[in-house]
């Protein structure tokens, strides 16, 4: 087949995992023997590393500049995907609203500029199938270009917001119909009959949000890299505690601050280590230091900062334990799935589709979101019980084996490309 995959970004320019999902897969189809190009954004101006990229690797688009709204919303979150009023939070909430909104209005305001774009870069070209992957730096109006041309259109999507953004609030629609009429027409008058989802958590919020059942599948992600199957491997000592996140609220990161603070009171003694890898907004990033500071937690949380994958999964390999403490309903999460597939004993939150990537007890650990002592009592488990460890590991390993494998995910996905150039409908 001749793929188009379309991404807001692309590695070594990217910001989360379902960009580094787009690039490997791409990578995974080519390696399968089908003629892929990625379409995607040019370099931004903060980007400061090397600009490198294979051939066949087109950037063309240009990204909204601002993104405040859209990163800090789950700040607020407490637990849930969707912000609950609070008389309390208004203060708070009114800046990141009208942030939003215009990171919104942004977007929609340069989608026709893309979908322009994007119609320059298929003149004399044809693909047989578009593999559409994030749209919120770049608009979804650059669908109408691949349509315009008769090309079948699959979604593979890893957060909700394409169906907020396409179906927004009363609110909201006739705010921004006010400020982007034109342009806001343009942006949600796609129609999405080919969406893949991650999880069955995410197929959820889609359903909620009014797409049709038959336009729905879910093919979770898959690990791609060598599974770490040597479970009896040194680990690094003492034992250590890795996260690998954008450092961000709903992440979790403080609660696991505040794990590693009630850890150290109850056996100061006792040595161990919590490595924390990622980067995330500058003030927040700051917060979480002042807070290792303020806790005197400074001899066992060290922060290593944005790294590229290979040193993450070589900290996932070292590890006692992966950490997971999201506060949020993540659809799915990458690292979890890497965490797996390194042979290392996750330890997550119960929240999101964390219960579709492990069975608690047989292939990771699971504890109630936001319940520090539960988290507490998971890490010294498994820092204390090697067989437990050993245990987890394996289950962790079977379940990349079962359900995340790459090449049952590309399978699926091939799948699906043939439903859509053959015009059939779903299963």
């Amino acid at each position: 087949m001749k793929i188009l995959l379309i991404s807001n970004l692309c590695p070594p320019d990217y910001e989360g995992g379902f960009e580094l999902a787009a690039f490997r897969s791409a990578q995974a189809l080519r390696k399968r023997g089908h003629e892929v190009d990625i379409v995607t954004s040019q370099y931004r101006k903060t980007y400061l590393g090397e600009r490198t990229d294979p051939d066949w690797v087109h950037r063309i688009f240009e990204v909204v500049a601002h993104r405040e709204g859209w990163n800090n919303a789950g700040n607020f979150l407490e637990g849930k995907s969707q912000q609950a009023f609070s008389l309390w939070n208004l203060p708070r909430e009114f800046p990141l609203r009208f942030k939003n909104l215009r990171n919104l209005a942004e977007t929609m305001t340069l989608g026709p500029k893309n979908q322009a774009k994007l119609d320059k870069f298929l003149d004399n070209k044809q693909y047989d199938v578009a593999y559409v992957f994030g749209l919120h730096l770049i608009g979804t109006s650059v669908i109408h270009a691949a349509r315009n041309k008769g090309i079948p259109v699959v979604y593979h999507l890893g957060d909700e917001w394409l169906a907020g953004y396409t179906r927004p609030g009363r609110l909201k629609r006739t705010l921004l119909k006010l400020l982007v009429g034109r342009s806001f027409q343009s942006e949600v008058s796609i129609p999405f009959d080919r969406v893949v989802l991650i999880s069955r958590l995410l197929e959820e919020m889609f359903l909620s949000k009014g797409f049709a059942p038959n336009s729905l599948r879910v093919i979770p992600r898959g690990v791609e890299f060598e599974l770490g199957t040597d479970i009896t491997r040194e680990r690094r000592e003492p034992p250590t505690f890795f996260i690998g996140s954008r450092l961000a609220h709903f992440k979790g990161i403080p609660q696991a601050i505040q794990a590693a603070k009630l850890l150290d009171e109850e056996d100061p003694d006792k040595q161990w280590q919590m490595r924390i890898a990622g980067g995330g907004d500058t003030n927040v990033v700051e917060e979480y230091h002042q807070m290792v500071r303020d806790l005197n937690l400074g001899h066992r949380i060290e922060f290593l900062g944005r790294i590229d994958r290979s040193e993450v999964l070589g900290h996932m390999r070292s590890a006692t334990a992966v950490l997971s403490p999201i506060i949020y309903d993540e659809p799915l999460g990458n690292s979890n799935l890497e965490a797996l597939g390194s042979g290392t004993p996750l330890i997550g939150a119960r929240a999101g589709a964390m219960p579709e990537i492990i069975e608690n007890e047989v292939s990771g650990l699971m504890y109630d979101r936001q319940d520090v002592p539960a988290l507490v009592t998971c890490m010294k488990r498994v820092m204390n019980d090697k067989d437990l460890a050993q245990r987890l590991a394996e289950g962790g390993l079977e379940r990349v084996r079962k359900v995340f494998s790459m090449d049952a995910t590309m399978s699926a996905i091939e799948g699906v490309f043939d439903d859509a150039i053959h015009n059939r409908p779903f299963k």
